[in-house]
């Protein structure tokens, strides 16, 4: 997480400054969704939303899959395929069917 932190505070002046603030509260939603990416499959990731106050409405999304899980096993291996450059095309991450 701190990694993941440290990343985004170095490009996103704006991250950054709503970062340092830690203005945040729990919103009332955790769900959980089922994706099947290209490379490793079907993915059950849960999701948390935290509202950022004083922000006119920003919410930040955090996905995780469940600790020890394949899920977990197959983030990380996704992990390992990723490599500097571009962005990847998101929009060839669909959700699960089944």
């Amino acid at each position: 997480m701190a990694e993941l932190v440290g990343e985004m505070s170095v490009r996103s002046e704006q991250f950054r400054r709503l970062w340092g603030r830690h203005a945040v509260r729990p919103k009332q939603s955790h769900v959980v969704t089922r994706l099947r990416h290209p490379k490793v499959g079907d993915l059950e990731l849960h999701a948390s939303k935290l509202a950022i106050i004083g922000t006119d409405g920003l919410i930040l999304k955090v996905v995780h899959a469940e600790p020890g899980s394949r899920s977990a096993e197959l983030l990380a291996i996704l992990g390992s395929l990723a490599t500097p450059g571009p962005s990847p095309d998101m929009g060839s991450i669909r959700p699960a069917t089944g």
